[in-house]
């Protein structure tokens, strides 16, 4: 009898955890999922933007106001071209064409190719707003982070990215960029972005544009050429 009695406590006491842990999985698997959909984002469709030019006076922007020449790259943080670029062809932009006065560069989002594309752009759009001028660092960490493999298309998220944020000790409040990351706030400003360059005829990334004319992104001799060549003609027209 007490044999019984044991056997049916310790299949009650089975039971009970049985129900702890169906019940404490139904728990976390819920939340895994809420932080999965955390960073979705709805489909893109340029109908649902309104693009009259580029609204280059809401863009990030390294240089000089009063440069001569306007430069303007569109870029997508998941494009392995942009990160090519970033490392090969935007420093010597910097050092020899905007740290010299010549030229002033925007930055414009261009997500197009996975969801993670997305969500680093809004996260560069919310940088932004917190303090312009660190965008330009966090914007060349982002592509450190990008991944050798096409198939990671979460790479992006409000994890990752806040502690990029922390990791380059960017003068922001990282609990709001945390929160403005989840909450997808600048996920409007981002697409406005791709709307604005589908309009004037972007198709990929890294897409350059010197002046309102489309240049190589990958030829940087032509792109220094052009550049000096617009300066020298607005000095001329000042004299």
């Amino acid at each position: 009898m007490r044999k019984q009695t044991k056997n049916a406590i310790f299949m009650i006491a089975v039971v009970v955890i049985l129900i702890g842990s169906l019940v404490t999985l139904g728990i976390l698997t819920k939340k895994q999922e809420k932080v999965e959909n955390a960073n979705e984002v709805k489909g893109y469709d340029s109908d649902d933007y309104k693009v009259e030019g580029l609204s280059l006076d809401k863009q990030p922007v390294i240089g000089k106001k009063d440069a001569p020449v306007t430069m303007v790259v569109f870029s997508d943080f998941s494009c392995p071209h942009c990160a090519i670029f970033d490392k090969t062809v935007l420093p010597k932009i910097k050092s020899e064409l905007v740290d010299t006065g010549k030229a002033k560069l925007y930055f414009m989002n261009f997500p197009f190719i996975n969801n993670s594309s997305t969500v680093a752009a809004s996260a560069s759009e919310a940088v932004y707003k917190q303090n312009p001028k660190e965008f330009y660092k966090f914007y060349r960490g982002v592509y450190d982070l990008q991944p050798t493999t096409e198939s990671n298309t979460t790479w992006a998220n409000a994890t990752s990215l806040s502690e990029l944020a922390k990791k380059l000790k960017l003068d922001i409040d990282y609990k709001q960029l945390e929160k403005d990351i989840t909450s997808n706030k600048y996920l409007k400003a981002a697409n406005q972005d791709r709307a604005e360059g589908e309009a004037i005829g972007v198709q990929g990334t890294p897409a350059v544009i010197i002046d309102n004319a489309f240049v190589s992104a990958t030829d940087y001799d032509a792109m220094k050429t052009q550049v000096n060549s617009l300066a020298k003609k607005a000095d001329k027209t000042n004299e």
